[in-house]
């Protein structure tokens, strides 16, 4: 995966989430719902699954959505 006009993954990683942050926290107590492109939507996914980032560079797999709580 390659962020947009080569940001280094990990910043892109930190932006995705600190978005995903202010927008739960916003919400807080209710749903959210977002569409998120592929790669916002590997770090989501990754971070909940308590990961470090290292697994981004692989391809999705299982289902193209997140029915987790934040």
């Amino acid at each position: 995966m390659q962020p947009p006009e080569g940001e280094p993954l990990a910043d892109a990683r930190a932006r995705v989430l600190d978005a995903f942050a202010a927008i739960v926290a916003r919400h807080e107590g209710g749903r959210v719902g977002l569409v998120l492109h592929g790669l916002a939507l590997a770090c989501v996914r990754d971070a909940q699954a308590s990961g470090d980032g290292s697994r981004l560079r692989g391809p999705l797999e299982g289902p193209a959505w997140c029915n987790r709580p934040a």
